[in-house]
This record gives structure tokens, C-alpha cells and sequence, in this order.
């Protein structure tokens, strides 16, 4: 068995997964063009733009769509691998550039990219706080000043609430404390949890935590959001009900979206600050 505990032995295992969690259902739908509502207000309409932990492409290869030059990081060599073909597939090659490289030291000079995006909870499988503080450093001193920087987390409170709904609680209560109180999923907790952990170590945020952390990187948060949050733990198939149905769904969503409460109980929440302009 590989390691799964090791973000990057994971992804390098899961790309084809990872290619399909973004789309590939109603609520992943929502949270995704929810995600790009954010960037087309933000980010600039042309420019070249960085995609940090972009896994297999799926927001470059839209960034690149909508006029963008995007340049895909991941550390994962197979996730880039996949997001070659996955760029190529979608006629896009011209436009978008992979590199490998990590969010603690990014390959880039200073003031590179008009726009700088870190989705999909990339930052979260960054276990360690100071590891955290110099990713957020590396997106902003890649950065423009006045330009924007857009992140996405995994949320502590749907975690637990996943561990509580779907776990074995006399198997899985040693995970709810140490989580609830650090937001760390260890390979120390996994172990005494699991025979074969299947996920990788990760950081879970609280919204106010995250927010706080944006504040120390000397970057000013302008908007928050949770694209599922009354939704993330129902369990429903959105797909089964009529189109009338889930596009009153999709609006809700997209009116609580903001809400601070709605943000902090989310599965992922969104952060979109700016580089100050006398950042330099």
C-alpha cells in the first residue's frame, strides 16, 4: 500500500480523482463555477495568473479560457502529468504553463502574476503553522502589488461533523477532540484511528483562524465564502430532483454564501484578499 499520508505520494496516486472531485456532482458543480463567480470579479481579464496547487489543471485550463495565461504549480508530478493532457484535450496548450514546484518556495521572481489563486484546500496539506505562514508569504511575494490572491481551505467544523456522521465512533473518537482543538489530522491520530488511513495529513481551518492568518501575511481579506454550507452533510441526491428544484437550491446557496456562519461551517471556504499596493 502507498503512503497516503504524505500529501504528495497521494495526490501523485490520485489525479484521476482529484481531475473529477471539482465537477463531479451537483454540489462539487456549485462550489466550482461558485469559485470562478470570485475570479472573473477579481481577477484580471488577461495576464498571466498562478495556479498554486492546481493539481490536473481544472482552474487553469478555465483561467485559460476566459484569457488568462496561467502558470500550473503542483508539487505532484503525476497531477501535472494529468493536467498536460487534460490542457491539451481542451486547446489550451499555447496559454498554460506547468511547473513543479511547493507552496514554501515558490520557483518565481517577486511580482510575477497579476492574480494568484491556491484552491481546492492546497494550503490545508500544509500540517504545520510555520509552513503555512511561509506559503501565504510565497503567494503574496509572487504577487503584484494591488493584485488579487484567492485560496480555498478545508473547514474544521464539516470535518467533524463527517467524523461524526459516517465514522465508526468506538474506532474514530480519538480523531474528535485533537481536531476540534489544533484542526491537525496527523499520521500519529490516523494511526491510532485506522489500520490503513486513506487520506492524507491535513490542516483543518475555523474561519476566524484563517482569516487571522491572512492578517500576519500582511494580506487584507476582502470577501469569505462557503458554497455548501447548509448542504455539505445532507444527504441527497441533488441529481434525482427536477431542474426548477435544484436551481432554487443553487440560489440559495449562492444568497448564504457570504454569511460568516454559513462560511465557518463549510467543507472548503474561500478567502479573496489583495497585495497592499505599498506592499514593496
Amino acid at each position: 500500500m502507498f503512503d497516503s499520508m504524505n500529501p504528495r505520494r497521494f495526490y501523485n496516486e490520485e489525479a484521476d480523482w482529484e481531475w473529477g472531485r471539482r465537477r463531479g456532482s451537483f454540489l462539487s458543480e456549485v462550489a466550482f463555477e461558485g469559485t470562478f463567480e470570485y475570479l472573473d470579479e477579481f481577477f484580471p481579464e488577461d495576464g498571466s495568473v498562478l495556479d498554486a496547487g492546481g493539481g490536473p489543471g481544472r482552474y487553469s485550463i478555465r483561467l485559460a479560457e476566459r484569457g488568462n495565461c496561467p502558470v500550473l504549480l503542483d508539487v505532484s508530478r503525476t497531477q501535472l502529468r494529468t493536467g498536460r493532457e487534460k490542457i491539451a484535450e481542451h486547446d489550451v496548450a499555447d496559454r498554460v504553463r506547468t511547473v513543479q514546484g511547493d507552496l514554501r518556495g515558490l520557483p518565481f521572481d517577486d511580482d510575477t502574476f497579476d492574480g494568484v489563486c491556491c484552491l481546492g484546500g492546497a494550503l490545508s496539506h500544509v500540517l504545520d503553522a510555520d509552513g503555512r505562514a511561509a506559503a501565504l508569504d510565497e503567494l503574496r511575494r509572487v504577487a503584484t502589488p494591488g493584485s488579487p490572491i484567492v485560496v480555498s481551505v478545508f473547514g474544521r467544523l464539516a470535518n467533524l461533523e463527517i467524523i461524526l456522521r459516517e465514522g465508526n465512533l468506538e474506532t474514530t473518537y480519538p480523531l474528535l477532540l485533537p481536531e476540534a482543538r489544533s484542526g491537525d489530522y496527523t499520521r500519529e491520530l490516523a494511526m491510532q484511528t485506522y489500520d490503513e488511513p486513506d487520506w492524507t495529513e491535513c490542516h483543518y481551518y475555523r474561519l476566524a483562524e484563517l482569516e487571522a492568518e491572512f492578517e500576519r501575511a500582511n494580506l487584507r481579506v476582502e470577501r469569505t465564502a462557503g458554497f455548501n454550507g447548509l448542504c455539505t452533510m445532507l444527504d441527497v441526491d441533488f441529481e434525482t430532483h427536477e431542474k426548477e428544484a435544484r436551481g432554487t437550491v443553487r440560489e440559495l446557496l449562492r444568497e448564504l454564501r457570504e454569511d460568516r456562519t454559513v462560511v465557518d461551517v463549510s467543507r472548503e471556504m474561500l478567502a479573496v484578499a489583495r497585495v497592499p499596493a505599498n506592499s514593496r
